[in-house]
């Protein structure tokens, strides 16, 4: 139920893979701030949270991440829409999203002759989080082709 999209958690017909994607959302939004965007005591309450209420921006929460990769951060807060037009219309738009700022880094850095790549504490996290990231993200491909 934490994963649960707004459309879902009342109840609509017609779920498509925007539902999964706000699903990709909160597990983005844990991997980055270590806390789920809504929670509570019942299944009642927590539906009720994922359809009315806005959650904690992950700016706030995760102050890290936000400012040394922002488009990574803003592509989460897309998925976490309410309002299921708003969020990316298919999951290949959402990767193109993530993958762009992290392919221009790797490329910048791959020119550079002798240059070590050093990651430190959170870019080793950033890191292993990108990986899994991307194994729920090409599992949620495979169910909803585009």
């Amino acid at each position: 139920p934490h994963y649960m999209s707004p459309e879902q958690a009342a109840g609509q017909l017609g779920i498509d893979g925007r539902s999964d994607l706000y699903s990709l959302g909160v597990l983005g939004y844990y991997m980055l701030s270590g806390r789920l965007p809504f929670d509570a005591p019942s299944f009642e309450a927590l539906a009720a949270k994922h359809i009315a209420e806005e959650h904690v921006p992950l700016a706030a929460t995760a102050e890290d991440a936000a400012g040394e990769h922002p488009q990574f951060v803003a592509a989460i807060e897309r998925c976490l829409e309410k309002d299921r037009e708003a969020r990316w219309r298919h999951a290949r738009e959402f990767a193109e999203a993530i993958a762009a700022p992290v392919r221009r880094r790797w490329l910048r850095r791959s020119g550079q002759q002798g240059t070590r790549m050093r990651l430190g504490i959170f870019g080793a996290r950033l890191a292993a989080e990108l990986a899994m990231f991307a194994a729920a993200l090409r599992a949620a491909l495979f169910r909803w082709p585009v």
